[in-house]
C-alpha cells in the first residue's frame, strides 16, 4: 500500500470515530443514538434474509462526507453473520443490533428471489474472501465499499445515480427492484 493510500485510509477510518456537537468535537466517545429499542423491534419483526438496511448518524463526520442522506448500507443475511457490509477494515459482519446503533434506519427488500439468493451468496463469498475496503471508490477492482457490495450482489440493477463515479447508498433506494419497508429518521 502506497503512502497516499495509507493517508486516505487513515482519514476515512477516522471519520467513523469523530462526532460534531454544538459544543465542539468529540473523538471516540460514546453516543446516544436516535434509534431505540422500540425502533429495533419494529425492524426485527419484519426483516428477512436478503433485506438491505441503511443507516445514518447525525453527528459523525462520516455521514457528512458521504453524499446523500444515508451514509452506510449492508445486507441482512440472517445467519451467524447477521449483517454483511463493507467498512474500513474491508467486507465484514456485525450483529444486527450492533449494526442498528444509529440515528436513522431504513429497511428495503427485493421481491425477486433469484436476486436475493445471488446477493446472499455474493455477500458471504466476499466476506469469506476478506475483500478489502475500496478507498478509491472505483468499480471493477479487487476492493469494495458498502453500496458497491450491495449493488454488485443484486446484479448491478439500473438506477438513477446522483454521482456518476460511484454508487452511494441513496442510489440504491432509487432502484425499482427494492421496496422500502420501514424508514425511521431522527
Amino acid at each position: 500500500m502506497g503512502w497516499f493510500t495509507s493517508i486516505k485510509k487513515g482519514i476515512i477510518n477516522s471519520f467513523g470515530n469523530i462526532r460534531i456537537y454544538k459544543g465542539g468535537i468529540v473523538l471516540w466517545g460514546t453516543a446516544n443514538y436516535g434509534i431505540n429499542g422500540e425502533h429495533q423491534r419494529a425492524i426485527l419483526n419484519v426483516i428477512e434474509p436478503g433485506d438491505i438496511i441503511f443507516r445514518r448518524y447525525n453527528a459523525y463526520i462520516g455521514s457528512i462526507a458521504v453524499p446523500g442522506y444515508w451514509s452506510h448500507v449492508g445486507v441482512y443475511v440472517g445467519d451467524k453473520y447477521n449483517v454483511i457490509h463493507a467498512a474500513g477494515g474491508g467486507v465484514t459482519t456485525d450483529d444486527i443490533l450492533t449494526f442498528m446503533r444509529a440515528d436513522s434506519l431504513c429497511l428495503a427488500r427485493c421481491a425477486d428471489p433469484i436476486r436475493v439468493t445471488a446477493a446472499l451468496k455474493y455477500s458471504r463469498d466476499e466476506l469469506e474472501a476478506q475483500t478489502p475496503y475500496d478507498y478509491d471508490f472505483k468499480a471493477k477492482n479487487d476492493a469494495l465499499y458498502c453500496s458497491e457490495l450491495v449493488w454488485n450482489g443484486f446484479g448491478q440493477p439500473q438506477c438513477d445515480r446522483k454521482i456518476d463515479k460511484y454508487i452511494i447508498p441513496d442510489d440504491l433506494l432509487n432502484v425499482d427492484i427494492f421496496d422500502t419497508l420501514i424508514t425511521i429518521k431522527n
